[in-house]
């Protein structure tokens, strides 16, 4: 085979990855910032340098591999790999120029595919995220210095040569075909070096000269790079990006989508002959002002007669119902007033002349008390039930006229105007005007048949929008009447000088309306009013001669009538005041509509006035025209041609964008979070603060939204209520979390999830049983049978498991439902409160948050035992600078609840508590059924075919190789009985299931440490299988042991008997290879597969038999439970100690009579056989006392026997019992050290496995292992 240097291609990638992981296994860098080896991550690792090479190739940097291209003889033909160099540059980049944009979406790609490689691995592979930055720090500082050239370098990365190739050249040419190129460019290069020997030599052949070096300290351990020019390491570099500015990008980014997704869209503008049209927003903070009691203004007056108490009463009442209040302005009998108050050219009627000074006293008192603005209503004003909502559209519409988009939240009318007519019998726009805003489909404004209004909009306007079913907003020309109007202190001074102080030749409105219009010698004001107006006039029912206290009326008797509104206030005040839902229109004199008062309704909840409609048993039917349309709120010009449906569901309306994106962000936030807190909760000292992690959680969401409340962000206006007010909803959330935590504990994981089904249903009968909300008829079916599914489930869940798995208890249960129910509860009372407090979703978040942190952080004491810093990874305590992965983890697991708990309340605010819940439901179908989509679709974005799929060859020497018991079961036995096998065996029911986390990383470092090996991980079904198949004198015996911890005792000592090899209890930790500790004890070592066609070894010249336990107990002797624990055991096969535990089972079914486990099949056993092997068979043969002892049992059982009366001859000459110091492999005593940061056991918040092994100081002996009791 000829070696040829080629330009990377995708299909090289997988062999190019294992050539440069095998030539750095001995790399001091490498060693250095991939320190613990237990943790390190082969396939995370070729997961990355894939990605870079990925990022390589679309870059078009100058890549190039080795590869056999043709067939010729060699005696250095790699089998493993076509690729046997690598040799990885990157292009010059003058630093003057900026990144072209191609390079910098690939940064961002391969950020993606980096951050989904943490996600898939869960986490980093083992990399030290602090010494890695610690590196890029120290390195940026040598570029800095040392890149002077202003063009820029060819930067080499990596160059590896497979072991095979080393000495023929390879290296060189790799370099030369980039090295050449630059020269012909008159290029510099560059490159570094962590390896001193022989890489410096190697390099100053190449024509490289050395330019600097470093150091790299973290501790004790030092790291050195070698920097050399004009070619100089080691895995990756991203040219010209900072990190910085991906962050700064990415904030940036996050502030639009946020800002879009909290902020409103606003009025629509259009100029000359084009409309405004109103839009819905979700929050708009000036317009929030309007819901208090003086409906967005500073004050407000009500004129009347002292004396019309009737007036005075009916309006206290209705203001009340309303959500405002007033003061009383008295009103004036012309035969009070002096005449020389009066101005000289007065021409108004006495009746007239009151009414006026009536209406200058208000507004004298609110110029002297220096209002802003004021309402100014008369005696016998009434107004639509759904007043705020009125004033909510019309203070848009009057913000776009007067450019006061940006006014201030006390002020959300704004204040560039000077009277806003909302309340008369009369108004019109100039004939040349052009401008005006439009509220179509207006579900309260009555229809031209019914009004008592003239003038209103142009006819050019009609033209554009019928007059019958939309509101118009304009610039007044004229008004009349002054049933009610508003005036800012500007216009209130105005009107004073031109009607107190100038002239006054007509009746107060009459002259108002002149200064509006500019008209009889008056300056023009500002003016703009509503047609219909919003605010109108109520009759009571009696004689005509009572309506008016100005002109006198007949003596005709008139019905109770309320003029210009469609749902008065006045007419349906027993209604209200009973606490009735519904509301009547009185629109015709034949036809009653009743809707359902939507007075508490924000304009952010879709719109809706009014959401339903029925007709009057005893009228007609009603017509179907605009007038009694009712339409679900303001639509735009877009939306105008839309069909309109009425809705009879009471859940909104959840169709819109926004809501979509909400959900989608409620889903990736919510797996997100998963993921995030697996990885923090890996840490055991962070196990038992979850209490206080959602604490945690809540605290930054409530930051979150105080910063988006404030003015420089300005996404929302904060609303704050007292905590009391809230206190119901906050013990709800505390609660839930509380009994979540609870459930866990006492249930199994897949009764948890489904229980948490019952949320929907639950919240359903809530709804039902708290507010009677009405439940459809079609969802009382798949209710039902979701009940019945979970109470199936959870009977059959709580029955003991045969095989000892994890059930459901009675707790469990409890807990498990009463988790729902203050679930349900709380998702209820969110939907609710938003009502009820009229906050919008984030408002109410903002309140709710902190003080459900408080109160949890005060529960915290009672149920945790916070993280100790000594028991928290030193690096989350350590620079922030360097981005620690602890320190990152939790701020994601922040950003992400927030993330979380604002989409969770602004679902409700917006779908409603039941519907929320199966939104919920929803979103983990979705996750479900995408999952496999999302996958395939990264594997084709990220390109996830490349990495290798053979680690067995290049990796062998990495992690044991794991082989299943029913294999080893199969395979045949041993004849040489001198040899341990590298056969790890460990036991846990079932295998895997259930298994800590912390047991998870202790199984890896056994095999990691031992990574020639093989490695057996047994169960309670593969141990009654070996007792079967070759003890099957023992199964009645081994049936009858009283639990399975017993078996699982007893059973190793068989391992060792059958099979031999090594075993260890999944508790234990290997510190380092055990191969050095048998060999200085003269044992050999072989692979398991290499002995089994080997013979029996009696001519070597030392054929003993050793077998090998570990001390415990500080004092001396074999005496005691803790003495020699069965935790740790290595043997070659057939050594016959093995069957004496066995045999003690037999012949001792109590053990020692207290029918303990340690004295039936554990350490105290094991101690007592170890004092019966020494004492009893000093001078006769244990393996004959055993052999016969078995054949009283089972006559034809010769396993590792031999023929009756040649048991000495089955291939050892002896055998011998080892008990090696418990600073080898029991460094800690958990009967003697009791040290707390040692014992795992029992949920213990203060274990910290670092902490043990410093306090112990396992590298003193060295030991070998540690067993975390």
């Amino acid at each position: 085979m000829a070696i040829e240097i080629l330009p990377l291609t995708k299909e090289d990638i997988p062999s190019a990855v294992a050539c440069i992981q095998k030539a750095f296994a001995d790399d001091p860098y490498f060693h250095w910032v991939f320190n613990n080896k237990s943790g390190f991550n082969i396939h995370r690792n070729a997961a990355s340098l894939a990605a870079h090479f990925l990022y390589g190739l679309s870059c078009n940097e100058p890549i190039f591999v080795a590869k056999y291209t043709t067939n010729t003889p060699s005696d250095k033909i790699p089998t493993d790999s076509p690729v046997v160099g690598v040799c990885w540059w990157y292009s010059p980049q003058p630093p003057s120029e900026p990144v072209p944009w191609s390079v910098w979406a690939q940064d961002w790609i391969l950020s993606f595919r980096q951050l989904y490689n943490n996600i898939r691995f869960g986490g980093r592979g083992g990399l030290n995220v602090r010494r890695y930055w610690l590196w890029k720090a120290r390195q940026q500082e040598t570029h800095d210095r040392v890149w002077t050239d202003p063009r820029g370098y060819y930067f080499c990365n990596v160059i590896a040569v497979d072991s095979s190739m080393r000495g023929m050249g390879l290296g060189r040419k790799l370099v030369e075909v980039v090295s050449q190129q630059a020269d012909r460019e008159g290029m510099p290069c560059y490159l570094e070096s962590s390896k001193g020997f022989p890489n410096l030599m190697i390099y100053e052949k190449l024509g490289f000269e050395m330019v600097s070096e470093i150091e790299c300290v973290d501790g004790k351990d030092k790291c050195k790079l070698y920097y050399h020019l004009p070619l100089v390491p080691v895995l990756s570099m991203i040219r010209g990006k900072s990190r910085f500015t991906k962050y700064i990008v990415a904030a940036f980014a996050s502030y639009i989508i946020l800002t879009l997704l909290f902020s409103g869209t606003g009025g629509k503008y259009w100029k000359q002959d084009w409309v405004r049209i109103a839009r819905s927003t979700l929050e708009d903070r000036a317009l929030e002002h309007i819901q208090n009691e003086t409906l967005g203004f500073e004050h407000i007056y009500a004129i009347g007669l002292k004396e019309r108490t009737d007036k005075r009463d009916f309006l206290n009442l209705a203001a009340s119902i309303a959500g405002f209040r007033v003061e009383w302005i008295d009103g004036v009998h012309p035969e009070d007033m002096s005449e020389k108050a009066l101005l000289n050219d007065n021409l108004l009627a006495p009746s007239e002349i009151g009414c006026w000074r009536a209406h200058m006293n208000a507004l004298s008192n609110m110029v002297q008390n220096s209002y802003s603005t004021a309402l100014i209503l008369e005696d016998d004003a009434d107004w639509d039930v759904n007043i705020r909502q009125q004033l909510r559209e019309f203070a848009r519409g009057v913000r776009a006229l007067t450019r006061n988009a940006n006014t201030t939240k006390s002020a959300p009318y704004g204040t560039n105007w000077d009277i806003l007519w909302v309340g008369g019998c009369a108004s019109s726009a100039a004939p040349n005007e052009t401008q005006f805003y439009a509220i179509p489909h207006d579900p309260t404004a009555p229809s031209v048949d019914h009004r008592g209004t003239w003038g209103g909009p142009l006819n050019s306007w009609k033209e554009i929008y019928p007059e019958t079913s939309t509101r118009f907003i304009y610039r007044a020309d004229m008004g009349c009447c002054t049933y009610g109007y508003a005036v800012t202190k500007r216009g209130a001074e105005r009107i004073l000088a031109a009607l107190a102080v100038d002239r006054l030749v007509a009746a107060v409105d009459n002259s108002m309306a002149d200064m509006c219009g500019g008209k009889d010698g008056r300056s023009q004001i500002e003016c703009y009013a509503p047609f219909p107006n919003i605010i109108g006039t109520y009759k009571a029912a009696g004689l005509a001669s009572k309506d008016s206290d100005i002109r006198e009326g007949s003596d005709e008797w008139h019905e109770a009538q309320a003029w210009n509104l469609m749902y008065s206030t006045r007419l349906n005040i027993h209604r209200l005041v009973a606490g009735r839902d519904t509301v009547y229109a009185h629109i015709l004199s034949w036809v009653i509509i009743m809707v359902v008062a939507g007075s508490n309704l924000r304009d952010d909840e879709c719109k809706g006035l009014l959401t339903s409609v029925t007709c009057s048993p005893a009228s007609p039917p009603p017509p179907q025209s605009d007038d009694v349309k009712l339409e679900l709120g303001y639509y735009s010009y877009e939306d105008e041609k839309r069909p309109e449906v009425l809705s009879e569901e009471p859940e909104k309306q959840i169709g819109s964008v926004r809501l979509l994106v909400w959900m989608t962000i409620n889903i990736v936030a919510t797996v997100a979070i998963v993921f995030t807190n697996k990885s923090i909760l890996s840490n055991a000292s962070f196990r038992n603060s979850q209490v206080s992690f959602a604490a945690y959680h809540f605290t930054i969401t409530g930051l979150t939204l105080w910063l988006a409340s404030r003015p420089c962000c300005g996404w929302f206006e904060p609303k704050h209520v007292s905590p009391y007010r809230i206190l119901h909803l906050v013990v709800a959330m505390c609660i839930q979390v509380i009994f979540q935590n609870l459930a866990l504990a006492y249930s199994s994981v897949i009764f948890h999830q489904l229980a948490r089904l019952l949320l929907t249903p639950a919240t359903a009968l809530l709804n039902f049983a708290l507010f009677q909300s009405s439940i459809p008829r079609a969802a009382f079916l798949p209710l039902v049978l979701l009940c019945t599914g979970v109470g199936i489930v959870s009977y059959f869940d709580s029955l003991p498991s045969a095989k000892g798995n994890d059930t459901t208890t009675p707790e469990g249960i409890f807990f498990a439902l009463s988790g729902v129910c203050a679930s349900a509860l709380y998702t209820v009372l969110v939907g609710r409160y938003h009502k009820k407090l009229e906050m919008s979703s984030m408002q109410l978040l903002l309140n709710q948050a902190p003080v459900s942190a408080a109160v949890l952080l005060c529960v915290v004491p009672w149920m945790e035992t916070f993280p100790e810093v000594a028991a928290v990874p030193g690096s989350l305590w350590t620079s922030i600078l360097a981005i620690e992965k602890w320190l990152m983890y939790a701020l994601q697991s922040g950003i992400f609840a927030c993330l979380v708990n604002l989409s969770q309340f602004y679902i409700i605010d917006a779908a409603g508590p039941v519907t929320s819940t199966v939104i919920g439901q929803l979103k983990t179908c979705v996750i479900l059924s995408f999952a496999l989509a999302i996958v395939l679709l990264l594997s084709y974005l990220f390109h996830l075919d490349v990495l290798p799929t053979n680690y067995e060859t290049p990796f062998k020497d990495h992690y044991a190789r794991t082989l299943s018991a029913r294999d080893l079961l199969a395979r045949p036995l041993s004849q040489d009985l001198t040899t341990i096998p590298k056969l790890i065996h460990q036991t846990w029911f079932p295998a895997g299931s259930n298994m800590s986390d912390d047991a998870q990383t202790w199984v890896r470092t056994m095999r990691s440490q031992n990574a020639d090996w093989e490695y057996v991980l047994w169960d309670d079904e593969t141990n009654r299988m070996l007792v079967e198949q070759y003890f099957p004198w023992f199964l009645t015996d081994y049936n009858r042991l009283p639990k399975e911890i017993h078996r699982a005792d007893v059973v190793r000592n068989l391992y060792m008997y059958l099979f031999g090899g090594m075993y260890a209890d999944v508790d234990t930790e290997a510190l380092r290879p055990v191969e050095p500790l048998f060999t200085s004890h003269f044992t050999t070592l072989a692979k398991h597969n290499q002995i089994l066609s080997s013979g029996p070894r009696k001519n070597d010249h030392d054929c003993t038999q050793r077998g090998f336990v570990g001390h415990m107990a500080h004092k001396e002797g074999l005496d005691g439970p803790a003495a020699v624990p069965n935790g740790w055991m290595a043997s070659p096969p057939g050594h016959p100690f093995w069957l004496l535990p066995v045999i003690h089972v037999i012949e001792n079914p109590n053990g020692n009579g207290d029918g303990s486990v340690e004295s039936l099949t554990g350490p105290g056993a094991l101690g007592t056989m170890l004092h019966k092997y020494y004492e009893e068979f000093k001078d006769s043969s244990v393996r004959t006392h055993v052999c016969r002892t078995v054949r009283r049992w089972s006559p034809a059982w010769d396993l590792y026997c031999g023929p009756e009366g040649s048991e000495e001859e089955v291939g050892a000459k002896a055998d011998k019992m080892v008990v090696l110091p418990r600073q080898q492999i029991y460094p800690y005593s958990w009967a003697d050290d009791k040290h707390p940061a040692c014992l795992a056991a029992w949920g213990n918040p203060d274990f910290n496995p670092d902490e043990c092994k410093r306090w112990i100081d396992v590298d003193e002996w060295p030991s070998y292992f540690i067993t975390y009791y």
